[in-house]
């Protein structure tokens, strides 16, 4: 009697073993899946953080520019006769602050940010749009800023 019932329960340890171990393989991969997503979302929350800081940076150095009259020339036109007269469009400029028209080529803020400004003029105003881009994987991101400068001297 005794070997008969031995008989009848003698593979079950290793069955409760092995379910163990499949449901400790099966947390473990939700654990690593979930520590995975949440860095990576950290890390896309950090260079958001960064675009933004970017994006403003570039509306204070054509704050700054204009206001220490950088865009005068010979003529002595001032930032917003500079605009009317036709630097609507794109242009991006580098780490030592040289403006060139069109759009960037190659990161050029921190080498990750794509930088550029749009200059528009608005009714006796000019608008400013400043983008910070980059690329995760095969994604493109923005960050963008928006304001208008009105000849306030």
């Amino acid at each position: 009697m005794f070997f008969e019932r031995l008989k009848k329960t003698e593979g079950q340890g290793l069955i409760e073993v092995l379910v163990a171990i499949t449901t400790l393989t099966v947390v473990a991969a939700g654990l690593l899946v979930a520590v995975t997503v949440s860095l990576r979302n950290v890390e896309f929350a950090k260079k958001k953080a960064l675009a933004s800081i970017c994006v403003q940076g570039a509306i204070e150095e054509v704050r700054y520019e204009r206001d220490t009259s950088v865009w005068q020339d010979e003529s002595e036109e001032d930032f917003y006769n500079f605009v009317e007269n036709g630097i609507d469009g794109w242009w991006a400029f580098s780490e030592d602050l040289e403006w060139a028209a069109g759009e960037p080529a190659l990161p050029n803020y921190q080498s990750l940010f794509k930088r550029k400004v749009h200059f528009q003029d608005v009714s006796g105003m000019v608008q400013v749009m400043a983008i910070c881009s980059w690329t995760d994987g095969s994604r493109e991101h923005k960050s963008k800023v928006i304001t208008n400068f009105s000849e306030w001297k």
